[in-house]
């Protein structure tokens, strides 16, 4: 027998019973996690992408307009706050919106506004310290801007991430 070897079951319903009980309370944090995963697995092709534009049709046509374009959007897909539409027409757009107090809304105004409707706008505190404070809430989402709030007592960056069409 190796180590690496499965000993009993693979797949144990009890103790995933047991985990759900956990993860339960947590929920709409995991599935924010999850459309962040999903996100991020989708903004890891945008510069493969362009790379690919570049290569098959800027350089046999001597673009260099269309090199500079796709540097651009690379670019973007880099930078702090910015927004990225898909083929499908949905557009993803994030940021930083920073809050002063605990409990206190601040508007986040979207990179481009939603042409027809936001679907979902996402919080998270980003936590430095380890202490335990979280987004609270998203506020009053429009096509334009969202308002959100967290608990930290201070100072705090909240990332902000929209999905609309």
């Amino acid at each position: 027998m190796q180590e690496d070897d499965v000993v009993g079951k693979i797949y144990d319903a009890r103790i995933v019973r047991r985990l759900m009980g956990y993860v339960r309370p947590q929920m709409s944090l995991v599935a924010a996690a999850l459309v962040c995963l999903m996100i991020d697995g989708l903004m890891q092709l945008v510069g493969p992408l362009m790379t690919q534009r570049v290569i098959d049709v800027a350089l046999p046509t001597h673009s260099s307009r269309l090199v500079w374009q796709s540097a651009a959007l690379f670019g973007a897909s880099l930078a702090t706050t910015g927004w990225q539409k898909l083929p499908s027409g949905v557009i993803i757009q994030w940021g930083v919106a920073t809050t002063t107090a605990a409990n206190t809304p601040v508007t986040f105004t979207y990179p481009l506004a939603f042409p027809t409707a936001q679907v979902g706008v996402f919080a998270s505190l980003l936590n430095t310290s380890g202490a335990s404070y979280t987004a609270s809430a998203v506020l009053t989402p429009s096509k334009t801007a969202a308002q959100v709030q967290c608990t930290y007592p201070g100072t705090a960056s909240v990332n902000v991430l929209a999905l609309g069409y």
